[in-house]
């Protein structure tokens, strides 16, 4: 669900959180509003709980956001209350920068933090709690028995509510809070076009998101198979533009989806290396991406031949590739003493070795594995026949 924020004073909160249990909460109104931010910021909540402090929503809606055209700034946030010094204070999760775009927020002192427990302080609590820029700060999370030692490496300004918080990482709140890497409790946005915003807002409008599967390694020239699945959030039915992209190759699709859409898609590796395979799932209201990270691996060579033969003998050599297949259009390169070929060959090819010595074939095919072969040279020598074997007395004895 999402909501347009009011103007309530946000200690309101801190007083339910610390004189009495958790109450279920049926609209995010019942909650204090100025913690929300300035005015056209809206706040995004689970549809399941509408309670900030309950809410779970994955962080890939954030980046939709965030690839949506009327959407001026998006703040991914989880709350975390505690105490200081016995005092109540908030403790927001953020994406730094993120937070002070939407907030028109300033850094007054200090830096941003860069490191895992970094974190800022609002200048009025910064002020109020006499704390200094280096000092550490023991605090207990919310929901259960976990703790964060804060590194203060910065104070910055709002003119809001926010001057009284503790701005920690997005990680090591959801530590504080017991949520799952890459889940969140609310996302603030900011945005002028109050009828597409309030479409976004309206839980039966329909909006899609995108999720994919596949294996994590291919091997180069492999086709395989990507189950994606399109999930309607809203109630009603709708179009939805689907895309899709990986190295070379881009699939563009149009679906009618009423709840959901599964389906599969088969790509084939083109290039060696690590590869995204990103999707779209887009209507006129919210532009929903999704990444998996894949690699693609050189195919296994096989070399079959003598490395041990004698001087102008016409020798085979062969090179498969995984279930014995051929390989087409492969370089070969030999090397010996005077001596320098190059051979383009259809996985087989036979060679013939002008001198004795020590040769080296070097294989080359792009995607697959560069094989480095050593050939020994042996000049033929003409052996006795038995036939031409005779005895030889020994004190006149045979």
């Amino acid at each position: 669900m999402i909501i347009k924020k009011s103007i309530i004073v946000p200690i309101i909160i801190l007083l339910i959180l610390f004189t009495s249990t958790f109450v279920s909460l049926n609209s995010i109104f019942a909650m204090p509003q100025e913690i929300m931010g300035k005015s056209n910021v809206y706040v995004l909540t689970s549809s399941t709980d509408k309670n900030p402090i309950r809410s779970n929503l994955d962080i890939n809606l954030a980046y939709a956001l965030e690839n949506t055209s009327y959407i001026n700034a998006v703040s991914p946030e989880i709350f975390v209350f505690t105490t200081i010094h016995n005092e109540p204070v908030t403790v927001r999760g953020v994406i730094f920068s993120k937070f002070l775009k939407i907030e028109s927020g300033k850094l007054v002192k200090g830096s941003i933090p860069q490191h895992h427990n970094d974190a800022m302080v609002g200048k009025s609590l910064f002020n109020y709690l006499h704390l200094n820029l280096g000092e550490n700060l023991t605090i207990r999370g919310s929901f259960q028995s976990s703790l964060a030692i804060l590194h203060i490496v910065g104070v910055f300004r709002t003119n809001d509510s926010t001057d009284d918080e503790i701005l920690v990482d997005l990680s090591t709140a959801q530590a504080l809070a017991g949520l799952k890497k890459g889940t969140i409790s609310i996302i603030r946005f900011k945005s002028n076009n109050i009828e597409k915003a309030n479409k976004l807002m309206d839980p039966t409008y329909p909006k899609f998101k995108v999720m994919l599967n596949t294996t994590g390694q291919v091997y180069f020239d492999d086709k395989f198979n990507v189950s994606v699945k399109i999930e309607n959030m809203g109630i009603i039915s709708g179009n939805c533009m689907f895309y899709l992209y990986f190295q070379n190759i881009t699939i563009t699709r149009n679906f009618y989806i009423n709840n959901s859409l599964s389906f599969n898609i088969t790509l084939q590796a083109n290039y060696v290396g690590n590869s995204e395979i990103k999707a779209y799932a887009e209507n006129d209201i919210l532009n929903y991406s999704y990444a998996y990270n894949i690699t693609v691996l050189n195919r296994p060579v096989i070399f079959q031949g003598k490395t041990l033969t004698y001087v102008n003998t016409p020798t085979l050599f062969s090179f498969y590739t995984i279930n014995n297949s051929s390989i087409e259009n492969a370089t070969l390169k030999v090397y010996g003493e005077e001596y320098y070929r190059i051979y383009h060959f259809n996985s087989s090819i036979t060679l013939s070795f002008p001198k004795k010595g020590l040769y080296t074939i070097y294989f080359n095919k792009y995607g697959y594995e560069n094989k480095t072969i050593f050939i020994k040279i042996f000049k033929k020598v003409n052996l006795i026949t038995p036939s031409e074997i005779y005895p030889k007395p020994i004190n006149n004895i045979i």
